[in-house]
């Protein structure tokens, strides 16, 4: 593999964002409150990545002080 070394000018700005499904998965739901992917999932989880769907999403309820750091990293 080949690194390629870029430099970002000083004036850009640079950002980062989520989404409510891909940070919060199943947290807070009450019954019925299922989105298309919710029932998808329950249905076919063997069609997930290593069975990792909605129900935990990106953990980020758990990991966001990680997170955040992560996000500072590129300066």
């Amino acid at each position: 593999m080949t690194t390629v070394r870029m430099t970002i000018p000083d004036d850009f700005i640079l950002g980062a964002a989520a989404s409510a499904w891909q940070t919060e998965g199943w947290s807070g739901k009450k019954p019925g409150q299922d989105s298309w992917p919710d029932l998808w999932y329950k249905n076919d989880r063997h069609v997930w990545h290593n069975g990792y769907g909605p129900a935990v999403a990106t953990d980020f309820i758990n990991r966001f002080q990680e997170d955040v750091q992560l996000m500072s990293w590129p300066g």
